[in-house]
């Protein structure tokens, strides 16, 4: 059990956080010794220092020594005594360490300030929690943002929480809570800011979080009051993309019907040198998926606008379609109901073969091959870049031949 001096004080009745509030001073009995051997006085102290987390048993001497004499340190004892002049009876091995190691000290009171700042989020709120309430800290970070699902009997105090998360947690910025569960086709639910740092952007809002997100090798942007987004995939999405898209001799050839912005399909196209066919039905996720892809560097080739767009729809669309041509990896992103998509896509994959896939894996080739001679021509190994052409050449022809005997398959 953790000493009563080494926790907060108790606000039961707080609902705004005042970090003054937490104030304690703990009353404390030194050593003061001289710096040169408060070293080895600590050692043979060990058991009796303070100890307490987060805090160092030496501290510089608060009092300057007189001139002419060796600066001296302050080394603090365990809380248990308060008291100088009752160490040798309460603390008797103390004395004789010191008199082991033929130390002469002086015995001092300090008093040790702690404050907000040293408490942990969970001992804050344990101070300030009704005594029988679930403490809860834990909260799943979506880039700064952190996502909390908090309890009826916490939302009385749902801001002081908020404001204690961002204080406790440098990376975390704004602190957001889902007021209901989801009910919309895009997986989205309602948010409310809980708090938020003071020099975060003030564009943030409820219905607005963009934030940034690295998982698998890719920076995902994303808003995520606007897309589905679990941060507690992450081991999944990258299991998956290692089963999947990296298997055997040839990139893979991807059909995902609900990519969301890309957790699958843009470490498949990027690292693994898949060609894929990416789906989501929210047109944010399908704006953050292109996003993403030339955040990315990732090439991709854009389909043409629907027939039905409207001329607004398309001009804004093209913006998107200006891409250098692909040197490795492919993206064919689309914003289409997912059983439209599924029902196409053997459709698409054979109708975009060789307009698209083939000379983007081809011209990778080639570039690979480049890359490999000019490597050869320095007397350096190329044998990476011939590995990678030869991979995009065998997938090519084996997607050929799956093509002219009509056995496309989808994943």
């Amino acid at each position: 059990m953790a000493h009563p001096q080494r926790v907060p004080p108790l606000r039961r009745a707080m609902r705004e956080l005042d970090r003054a509030q937490f104030a304690r001073h703990v009353p404390l009995v030194a050593l003061r010794v001289p710096a040169a051997k408060a070293n080895k006085a600590m050692k043979a102290l060990d058991s009796h220092l303070l100890n307490w987390p987060r805090l160092r048993n030496l501290i510089d001497d608060p009092i300057s020594p007189p001139k002419g004499t060796p600066p001296t340190k302050l080394i603090l004892l365990k809380a248990d005594v308060t008291d100088p002049a009752k160490v040798p009876t309460e603390l008797p091995q103390v004395v004789k360490a010191l008199s082991d190691l033929e130390l002469s000290v002086e015995t001092v009171t300090y008093t040790l300030e702690l404050g907000y700042d040293y408490w942990s989020a969970d001992e804050i709120l344990k101070a300030v929690l009704p005594e029988d309430a679930e403490v809860i800290t834990a909260f799943e970070a979506v880039g700064d943002v952190a996502h909390m699902n908090l309890r009826a009997h916490l939302l009385p105090y749902k801001n002081l929480i908020g404001q204690v998360i961002v204080d406790k947690n440098l990376r975390i910025n704004t602190v957001v809570n889902k007021t209901s569960s989801i009910h919309t086709q895009f997986r989205t639910f309602p948010l409310e800011i809980l708090a938020r740092r003071a020099n975060t952007a003030t564009n943030q809002t409820a219905t607005h979080l963009r934030t940034t997100v690295t998982e698998n090798g890719i920076t995902f942007h994303l808003d995520f009051a606007t897309v589905y987004w679990n941060s507690r995939l992450h081991t999944e999405h990258g299991r998956l993309v290692k089963r999947y898209f990296s298997t055997g001799d040839r990139p893979a050839l991807v059909a995902d019907a609900m990519c969301g912005i890309g957790p699958f399909a843009l470490p498949a196209a990027k690292s693994q040198l898949a060609c894929v066919f990416a789906n989501d039905l929210n047109p944010d996720s399908y704006e953050w998926l292109m996003h993403n892809i030339g955040a990315n560097a990732i090439p991709f080739d854009a389909p043409p606008a629907p027939a039905e767009s409207s001329a607004e729809q398309k001009e804004d669309e093209e913006k998107y379609y200006v891409m250098p041509p692909p040197a490795s990896g492919l993206v064919r992103p689309y914003n289409l109901c997912a059983r439209d998509f599924i029902r196409a896509s053997v459709t698409k994959l054979n109708d975009e073969y060789a307009s698209v896939v083939r000379p983007a894996y081809l011209a990778a080739a080639a570039n690979e091959d480049m890359r490999a001679r000019t490597k050869e021509r320095k007397h350096k190994d190329g044998a990476a870049h011939r590995a990678t052409a030869e991979r995009l050449r065998s997938a090519v022809a084996h997607w050929g031949r799956a093509r002219g005997q009509d056995v496309w398959s989808t994943t």
